[in-house]
């Protein structure tokens, strides 16, 4: 009767250098990550807590939403996600097409141990060329590797595998 609900992480060793980090990324995803940032219709924001906007939060959930096509949890918990940020215990990066959002991805982290939890993209871009998640986590281990933290989990913690790259 035993029902195995195990899953497999991926956990990043953020005290390399980073041009190892970089270095270990699948290479497919180099040109992907480039064309985004060198590319002047795109933007990427950080929103820590010293730049926390509740309106871009808002956003992110609207996002959420939109991405899931249906409310998948209570506005309320968005809100806590938003306390969150403002008490330096998350993280949440936006990637701007044309000035408009197109993708979020959310992290918690503690004791210097980042957790992606949460991802929306705009789903009029599936099917599109824009590789709307690999900028975005990229620049997720850019800052957590800057700020000194050891790891960053790509999936709820449950399995603990060491990979490089994604």
């Amino acid at each position: 009767g035993f029902i195995d609900s195990s899953t497999t992480d991926g956990i990043i060793n953020l005290t390399l250098e980073k041009d190892k980090l970089w270095r270990n990324l699948n290479k497919s995803y180099k040109p992907l990550i480039n064309g985004i940032k060198k590319d002047a219709n795109f933007e990427i924001m950080l929103f820590d807590k010293t730049c926390a906007d509740y309106d871009i939060h808002e956003s992110y959930r609207k996002l959420h939403k939109k991405c899931s096509g249906r409310s998948t949890r209570l506005k309320s918990t968005f809100d806590r996600q938003y306390e969150m940020i403002l008490q330096d215990n998350a993280l949440l990066i936006g990637l701007k097409y044309d000035k408009k959002f197109i993708g979020f991805n959310y992290f918690f982290h503690n004791n210097k141990t980042a957790i992606y939890a949460s991802g929306a993209d705009d789903p009029n871009f599936e099917g599109s060329k824009i590789p709307i998640y690999h900028p975005i986590l990229w620049t997720a281990i850019e800052y957590y590797h800057d700020n000194k933290y050891q790891s960053l989990e790509l999936s709820q913690p449950c399995g603990y595998n060491e990979i490089n790259g994604f």
